[in-house]
């Protein structure tokens, strides 16, 4: 099947195929999107633009994969990342490697404007997708525990040598904590979020002072894995694609806030 095919790195230029996208939205998971949510994410964005491509059968959207630029740090410096979210292919059209196509397409793209990385958290359906026909490396192995204030004194920290979020650069994280319909709060260095009687705990910088010994903690186990396995609460599978080849062998700090979900 032939599909005409656009790749979009310009905000206004994707403003004009919204409509589009929010409809593939609604018709691959049967719900609304957040536009205010959508526009968080692809328009606001103080990072940069978007990487989008959409495929199109006529005047049909069909397909949709996308990265948005997301600001990590390595040892004090930037590290240009992209990270993979929204990924939709109609349902009939899903026998006909659109998914992989338009992400080729959107990493070759990101590999010309210089990005070092595409990183994400797929579920356990997309997940072998990404690692056989993407080449992504996954950490099978994270996971989100609920811990109270005792069990975060037991965490190892991480090391300073690896990628993480960058919480220095000030217009950056105010967008990222600017999610909506998301209330986050400041606890030392650490950034928590409300989530029903337990607090996400977005950020941790190793550094538990403050916090409510009587609380619990919903947090992103990625060292220590065995640790705190009875206090799983559902895996949290996470991974990426080098397009720089000198961070072969990196290591990531990995906190909920680098994801678009919390």
């Amino acid at each position: 099947m032939v599909f005409k095919k656009i790749l979009i790195n310009n905000k206004n230029e994707l403003l004009k195929y919204k409509r589009y996208i929010l409809e593939l939205f609604n018709n691959c998971f049967q719900q609304e999107m957040d536009e205010e949510l959508w526009n968080w994410a692809y328009i606001d964005n103080p990072n940069g633009s978007p990487i989008v491509s959409l495929y199109f059968d006529d005047e049909k959207l069909v397909g949709h994969y996308a990265v948005i630029p997301i600001n990590l740090i390595l040892n004090g410096d930037e590290i240009k990342a992209a990270l993979s979210m929204t990924t939709m292919v109609d349902s009939a059209y899903r026998r006909y490697g659109v998914f992989v196509s338009q992400a080729e397409d959107v990493y070759q793209k990101a590999n010309e404007l210089g990005y070092d990385l595409v990183y994400g958290f797929p579920n356990k359906k997309s997940a072998p997708g990404f690692k056989k026909r993407l080449q992504w490396v996954l950490d099978g192995n994270s996971y989100v525990a609920k811990l109270n204030k005792n069990d975060l004194l037991r965490l190892n920290e991480e090391k300073e040598s690896c990628i993480r979020f960058n919480i220095t650069k000030e217009e950056s994280l105010n967008w990222r904590l600017s999610k909506p319909n998301q209330k986050y709060n400041k606890y030392q260095n650490n950034i928590l979020k409300n989530h029903g009687d337990d607090f996400d705990i977005v950020f941790y910088n190793n550094d538990s002072i403050g916090l409510d010994m009587d609380a619990s903690y919903n947090i992103l186990i990625s060292t220590n894995l065995d640790m705190f396995t009875d206090k799983k609460q559902f895996e949290y599978i996470f991974g990426y694609r080098l397009f720089n080849t000198a961070l072969d062998g990196v290591t990531f700090k990995k906190d909920l806030i680098m994801s678009d979900v919390f």
